[in-house]
């Protein structure tokens, strides 16, 4: 909302490039904080000035703001005001952020004993296989999984995540058994994870 200059007919467009430059895993939660940590600190990151064009007119402006902009009911095209004390702009400040988190379902044994039964060794106790829910699996862990999800949570600057909205959930791979079981938990520990990920961009 911090970006409509005018409902239903004008606002800014914020491009974000993410550059990925050593893939181990949970790729997507790393793009989407990155993307999140730029736009909150993106005036220290980017060298002023950065030029918008604004109505055929180069304006300068910190890249963190915007200009203050109208749109001309005459002429239907936007007008900028270029950024000064008179017209301090607008940082762009959403209401919440989006935090992703990922997971890998692994079915199997973390034992070394195998998962079934040896002819030649009767006596050796089986054990079967279980379902292990990993969080935020590496490369290597996410390709030994049967099924991926991720949980993506809707998180404002400050305060308890407990009731952050659900803004995504994604599985891929194979179904799984107990699917709104698994899918609660996932929620439980995304928002969880998304407090400590706050944090981090916090800081």
């Amino acid at each position: 909302s911090s970006l409509v200059i005018e409902p239903g007919k004008a606002a800014w467009v914020v491009y974000v490039d993410v550059v990925c430059l050593n893939f181990d895993g949970g790729v997507l939660d790393a793009a989407v904080l990155a993307a999140v940590g730029a736009l909150r600190s993106c005036a220290s990151l980017c060298p002023p000035p950065l030029l918008i064009a604004c109505n055929s007119l180069m304006k300068d402006v910190s890249c963190s703001e915007v200009p203050a902009a109208a749109l001309d009911p005459d002429t239907n095209e936007v007008v900028c005001e270029r950024v000064s004390e008179a017209h301090p702009g607008q940082r762009i400040a959403p209401a919440s952020e989006p935090f992703c988190i990922s997971f890998g379902v692994f079915h199997g044994c973390v034992s070394p004993i195998s998962c079934t039964p040896s002819p030649s060794l009767p006596d050796r106790p089986s054990h079967p296989a279980r379902r292990h829910l990993l969080p935020d699996p590496t490369l290597f862990e996410a390709e030994l999984c049967s099924t991926q999800l991720t949980v993506v949570i809707g998180a404002a600057p400050e305060g308890s995540l407990a009731k952050a909205p659900l803004l995504h959930v994604y599985q891929a791979g194979a179904p799984l058994d107990k699917a709104r079981e698994m899918a609660s938990e996932c929620v439980r520990l995304a928002r969880e994870r998304a407090t400590e990920l706050r944090r981090v961009v916090n800081v």
